[in-house]
C-alpha cells in the first residue's frame, strides 16, 4: 500500500484529524524540529515500531533513522499550525503530531 499525499489527507480528514484542504504537504528538508519534539517522536515511534520489528533491531536504530522513517510525508495543519509526520507501516498509516511551537520552516537557502 502506498498512499499519495491526497489520499493520506483524505484519510486524515475522515478520521477527524484535520480537514483535507487545510493540510499542506511540506518537504522534510524544509522543517526544523525542537529537541523536545525529537525526544517525543523517538518515544512514540519506538512504541509504534515495536509492533512491526523485533526489539533488538529497535535498539540499533538512531534517532535520525527513526525520524527519517516517520517523515515519509509531512503536512502543515493550517488550522492549528501543527505538523504531522506520517509514515506507512504494515497495513496502515501512522501520523505523529508536532505542536506549532515545536517546529519551524528552515531557512537554509541563499538569498540573491
Amino acid at each position: 500500500m502506498s498512499l499519495s499525499a491526497d489520499e493520506l489527507k483524505q484519510t486524515l480528514s475522515e478520521h477527524h484529524v484535520a480537514e483535507a484542504e487545510r493540510l499542506h504537504e511540506i518537504a522534510t528538508e524544509d522543517v526544523s524540529i525542537s529537541i523536545e519534539a525529537v525526544a517525543a517522536i523517538k518515544h512514540a515511534a519506538v512504541d509504534i515500531l515495536a509492533r512491526f520489528m523485533p526489539g533488538d533491531r529497535l535498539g540499533g536504530m538512531s534517532t535520525a533513522d527513526i525520524i527519517q522513517l516517520f517523515a515519509e510525508k509531512l503536512f502543515w495543519n493550517e488550522k492549528t499550525g501543527g505538523l504531522l509526520l506520517c509514515s506507512e507501516l504494515g497495513d496502515g498509516a501512522y501520523c505523529l503530531p508536532i505542536p506549532k511551537e515545536h517546529w519551524t520552516v528552515s531557512h537554509k537557502g541563499v538569498f540573491h
